[in-house]
């Protein structure tokens, strides 16, 4: 009796080729998680062990942000077929929602661990009407509804932490601190303006807009501050990849070096 040969899918595991021994023709990041969708040619090893020596053979998946090995992938026959499914997966936008490897909060301890390091200096400790003061002023500007607030002082023998509740939209502080109400407001803003509904709350949209609002609210050089994070191994969004944000940030800007201009010197423009 005639078994019946495996598909594709069955005789080549894609969990087992590392990106870097495949030759990438086309990818793309998603800003929201860091994952990266890949379009790449399998070298003949990996065909061979696999049982496809027609080739060339093709591989079309997405690899998880921090990860070595490229997840829910498809294998395809010729390039045609492979750009094909590159552009379907392309037009979602995102990887699947379902896998834990792609809304695993990876960065969520360097991001701290680089705060205390590069923001935590020169922090600004400031009175309950002025952190409100605070939310208003960036809620204004970034055309997002003010969340509501609250502010409790943290026991010292037990470990409280701040947090904002997106389904409330709710951020409720233990600490007084410039740096961490900004933190705070990152959140809300990556999920109302980069519409960042996954629980990677510390991803590359999340450190983008940190940075946006250091460079606005702090005087940080934004470029510096980019530079700084990629250096300690964080994912950053490029700005074009969140075009809401851009507009608002850009504009932003814009106004703010207007400001210091007419300051210093009067009728200048």
């Amino acid at each position: 009796m005639k078994t019946k040969e495996p598909s594709l899918k069955q005789r080549f595991n894609t969990a087992s080729v590392a990106p870097k021994a495949l030759t990438i023709l086309r990818d793309y990041c998603d800003p929201i998680t860091g994952a990266t969708l890949a379009c790449a040619e399998i070298p003949a090893l990996y065909a061979d062990r696999a049982g496809l020596k027609s080739g060339p053979i093709y591989l079309v998946g997405w690899i998880p942000a921090g990860r070595r090995t490229m997840l829910d992938g498809s294998v395809c026959r010729s390039l045609g077929a492979a750009a094909t499914r590159f552009n379907t997966q392309r037009k979602i936008g995102h990887p699947p929602r379902n896998n834990d490897h792609f809304t695993h909060d990876a960065q969520r301890q360097h991001v701290y661990d680089w705060e205390s390091r590069n923001t935590g200096n020169n922090d600004i400790t400031l009175g309950v009407d002025k952190m409100v003061r605070v939310l208003q002023t960036v809620s204004n500007d970034f055309g997002m509804k003010t969340p509501s607030f609250r502010y409790k002082k943290a026991r010292e023998d037990v470990q409280e932490y701040n947090y904002y509740l997106s389904s409330t939209h709710t951020i409720e502080m233990r600490e007084k601190r410039l740096s961490v109400l900004l933190h705070e407001l990152a959140h809300a803003l990556d999920h109302h303006i980069n519409k960042n509904k996954t629980n990677v709350h510390h991803g590359p949209s999340f450190t983008r807009t940190l940075i946006c609002l250091s460079a606005q609210y702090r005087h940080y050089a934004a470029n510096d501050l980019e530079k700084r994070m990629i250096d300690s191994g964080i994912a950053v969004a490029p700005l074009e990849s969140l075009p809401a944000l851009k507009i608002i940030f850009n504009s932003l800007q814009k106004k703010q070096r207007a400001h210091i201009v007419s300051r210093i010197a009067p009728g200048l423009k």
